[in-house]
């Protein structure tokens, strides 16, 4: 909301953890309704843990 620092390899990153996650997922036959759970888990995550750090470098 304050504007970004993120980098392009880094959005990168992300789209390609989550295309893994989505795929291997897909291939294992996981239902729509979990894989959306585990989806947004994981970026409640990433955002928990990029706050976090960030708060120590102030």
């Amino acid at each position: 909301m304050r504007g970004g620092s993120g980098t392009v390899y880094g959005a990168l990153l992300g789209a390609l953890v989550i295309t893994s996650l989505d795929n291997g997922m897909s291939m294992l036959d996981v239902d729509s309704y979990w894989q959306m759970i585990v989806k947004g888990s994981i970026l409640v995550l990433a955002v928990w843990v990029d706050v976090s750090t960030r708060a120590g470098r102030r």
